[in-house]
């Protein structure tokens, strides 16, 4: 189940690594658009944020298995990474349609920005623990620090409180910033640098045999 133990620390920081900067990035853009202001910083429900940091490596462990470790793996050993790549993200994608606030858009938002994000990233590393540390700090980070729904939950207890104004096809509106065209664009520009990072490993590997 590409989950070695020997990768769980290097791989996981890495993965930690560009869920956070990812979201950060996010929040950087839309603050210089005018889309979120900080109001306050800090909280008066610190145990719900240090559970829902050890909830989040839950889901994103479990997810990662059955959407990456399950499916991608499955379609990749039949039909080639590219058909895992599309067909995991379209139904990891989807299956949020049953979310609160949940649209069409919503769904493909993910699909784009998360799924392909995620499946690129575990075919590049051979292992799902740069995937789980992506979700895993992409959650937490955008709902605990920030102060966004998560797919279209508010969590209720977050390190910033902000006020997040303007369109919903930049702030995400009632689903949360997942649903906006900022984390798609960066999240296909992510994709398109783990895609580009397989081909090279691919390419190397025929002109080593």
């Amino acid at each position: 189940m590409d989950i070695p133990f020997r990768r769980f620390a290097q791989d996981t920081a890495k993965g930690l690594g560009v869920g956070f900067g990812f979201f950060v990035s996010v929040v950087l853009i839309m603050m210089l658009l005018g889309l979120y202001r900080i109001d306050s910083i800090g909280t008066d429900k610190p145990m719900q944020i240090v559970s829902a940091f050890f909830l989040f490596l839950l889901v994103g462990t479990g997810e990662e298995i059955l959407f990456r470790g399950v499916l991608f793996r499955w379609i990749d050993e039949k039909w080639g990474y590219v058909a895992a790549l599309t067909v995991s993200s379209v139904v990891f994608g989807f299956i949020h349609l049953s979310e609160p606030n949940a649209t069409l858009w919503s769904s493909l938002a993910i699909a784009v920005e998360a799924g392909l994000l995620l499946g690129a990233a575990y075919k590049y590393s051979g292992t799902l623990w740069l995937p789980i540390g992506i979700h895993w700090a992409w959650n937490f980070t955008q709902g605990n620090i920030f102060g966004f729904e998560v797919s279209g939950k508010d969590l209720g207890a977050s390190l910033l409180k902000s006020t997040v104004s303007g369109p919903d096809w930049l702030t995400g509106g009632a689903f949360g910033a997942e649903a906006s065209f900022i984390p798609v664009f960066l999240g296909l520009l992510l994709s398109a640098w783990y895609i580009w990072k397989i081909h090279r490993l691919h390419v190397e590997a025929i002109e080593g045999t």
